[in-house]
C-alpha cells in the first residue's frame, strides 16, 4: 500500500525515497499529510512540498514542525504560504539554526 501511495502522490523515483517504502500509509504518512492541509494548504501545495523534499514524511508534527511553525508566524511575521518555497526549513535546528540566524538579521535591520 505505501508504494502505491507514494506513487498517487506523484513520486517517481522510489530508488531515491525508498525509505519511505516501510513507512505506515495510516499512521505515519497520511497525518503528515493532513497537517499541512488543516493549515489551509491545499492538497496539491501540500503534496508538492512532500515531492520537493520526502524528509518531511519523517519530521514529527509534535516535536518538529508545531514548534518551527509557531516560530515562523508569531516571531518571524511569515505565514504558512511561505513554507510552500522551502519545506527545507523543517530540516534545521530551531535552536541551533533558525532562531540565530533570525536573531541576527533583526539585529542588523535586515529584512
Amino acid at each position: 500500500p505505501t508504494l502505491y501511495f507514494l506513487q498517487r502522490l506523484g513520486f517517481t523515483e522510489m530508488g531515491k525515497n525508498s525509505f519511505l517504502l516501510p513507512c505506515s500509509v495510516e499512521s505515519k504518512l497520511m497525518p503528515r499529510l493532513l497537517y499541512f492541509q488543516s493549515l489551509g494548504l491545499s492538497h496539491k501545495d501540500a503534496v508538492n512540498m512532500f515531492l520537493r523534499f520526502p524528509p518531511l514524511f519523517n519530521y514529527s508534527v509534535d516535536g518538529n514542525f508545531k514548534p518551527k511553525l509557531d516560530y515562523l508566524i508569531n516571531a518571524m511575521g511569515m505565514s504558512v504560504d511561505d513554507l510552500k518555497a522551502c519545506p527545507q526549513y523543517f530540516a534545521f535546528s530551531l535552536e541551533k539554526r533558525i532562531k540565530p540566524r533570525h536573531r541576527f538579521l533583526v539585529e542588523n535591520d535586515v529584512e
